[in-house]
C-alpha cells in the first residue's frame, strides 16, 4: 500500500509518499500553507501542487493511495478541517483522510507513538501532550499577534523593536548593521516599507530574521537578550503543560526549524528544562503523519 504524509507550516509544507514500511518513495516541498497566514485559496493551491509533484516524483497515481495524514498549522478548527478535507480529497479522491495539528504529528514523529510532550519553534510557536491516560492538550499556537512569544516571528519582531528604538536613541547597534546588511538597506526608516507590506503575511517576513539572531546570540547583547526570553517562553509552555496534564516526568521533544538542531535557543531551553542530552526526534514530522493515518485505519 501506498500512503500520504503532510506537514504544513507558516513557512514550508513537506509531502512525502510512501510504503506500508515507511520506506519513502519520493518528497517535495513548498511555501507555507497555514491558511490564516497565507490565505485558504494560496495555501489549497500549494498543497495541491507539492502533493501533485511528490505523487509525480514516485511515480504513483492518485488511486494507487490507502491514505493521507495530514498536519497543518492553523486549520484545526472546524471550517478548516473541511476545507482541508476538500483540498486533499481534490488530489486523492479515493484515498482515506486523517487530519489533525501539525504539533501531533510531530509528537508521534518523536518516538514513533502518541505519546510525550513536544515544544516547537518555527515560524510559531507550541506545545502539546499527551498523558498517560492518552489525555491531550495545546497550549500556545495562537499567531504573532496573539501570542506565539519565542517563535521565529516572536524573535524577528523583538529585533526589529530593538533596532528602532536604538534608532529614536540615536544608539549603535550590531543587530542592527546585520539586519541592514541584511535588507540591502541603510537606515531603520527603510524597514517600515519592507514590513508593512498591504496583503503580505507578516509572521514570515519576520520570521526571515530569526537565524540571523540566533547567529548573533553570542556575540550581540540585545540578541542574546531576546534568545534567553525566547527560551524563557518555551519553557513556560512546558511547564504549563507538565501542571495540566499531570505529568510527572514526561519525555520532552524538541519540533519546529529553530529547534531542531543545536543552536543558542534549543541549548538555552535544553538548559532551562534540565534535559541532559539534545532531544531528537526518530522521523521527520511528514513520517509522523503517515504513522498517524495508519494509526487511524486504512
Amino acid at each position: 500500500m501506498v500512503f500520504v504524509g503532510i506537514d504544513g507550516g507558516g513557512s514550508t509544507v513537506r509531502v512525502i509518499v510512501t510504503d506500508e514500511r515507511l520506506n519513502v518513495l519520493s518528497s517535495a516541498r513548498g511555501g507555507g500553507v497555514n491558511p490564516n497566514s497565507v490565505g485558504r485559496d494560496l495555501a489549497a493551491r500549494t498543497i495541491k501542487a507539492v502533493m501533485s509533484e511528490a505523487l509525480a516524483l514516485a511515480r504513483v497515481r492518485p488511486d494507487q493511495v490507502a491514505a493521507v495524514g495530514a498536519g497543518i498549522a492553523g486549520a484545526m478548527t472546524a471550517p478548516f478541517h473541511a476545507w482541508l478535507t476538500e483540498t486533499l480529497r481534490d488530489v486523492l479522491p479515493l484515498a482515506q483522510i486523517h487530519i489533525t495539528t501539525d504539533m501531533e504529528i510531530a509528537l508521534i514523529a518523536a518516538h514513533g507513538k502518541r505519546c510525550g510532550l513536544l515544544v516547537s519553534a518555527g515560524t510559531g510557536s507550541a506545545a502539546f501532550g499527551v498523558n498517560d491516560q492518552g489525555e491531550s492538550l495545546l497550549v500556545g499556537g495562537w499567531g504573532y499577534l496573539l501570542g506565539d512569544e519565542g517563535s521565529g516571528a516572536w524573535i524577528g519582531l523583538q529585533a526589529l523593536r530593538h533596532i528602532v528604538r536604538a534608532c529614536d536613541r540615536g544608539q549603535s547597534s550590531m543587530l542592527a548593521e546585520r539586519v541592514f546588511d541584511l535588507l540591502q538597506i541603510s537606515a531603520a526608516r527603510e524597514l517600515v516599507p519592507i514590513l508593512y507590506q498591504p496583503g503580505a503575511p507578516a509572521a514570515p517576513r519576520l520570521a526571515r530574521f530569526a537565524p540571523l539572531v540566533l547567529e548573533l546570540a553570542d556575540s550581540d547583547a540585545a540578541a542574546g537578550a531576546v534568545v534567553n526570553n525566547a527560551a524563557a517562553h518555551l519553557a513556560e509552555l512546558v511547564n504549563i503543560l507538565k501542571q495540566r496534564l499531570k505529568m510527572d516526568d514526561p519525555a520532552i521533544h524538541f519540533g519546529g526549524g529553530l529547534l531542531s538542531e543545536a543552536n543558542p535557543l534549543s541549548s538555552a531551553l535544553q538548559a532551562r528544562l534540565g534535559l541532559g542530552a539534545f532531544p531528537t526526534s526518530l522521523y521527520p514530522a511528514e513520517i509522523g503523519a503517515v504513522i498517524y493515518a495508519m494509526g487511524q485505519g486504512v
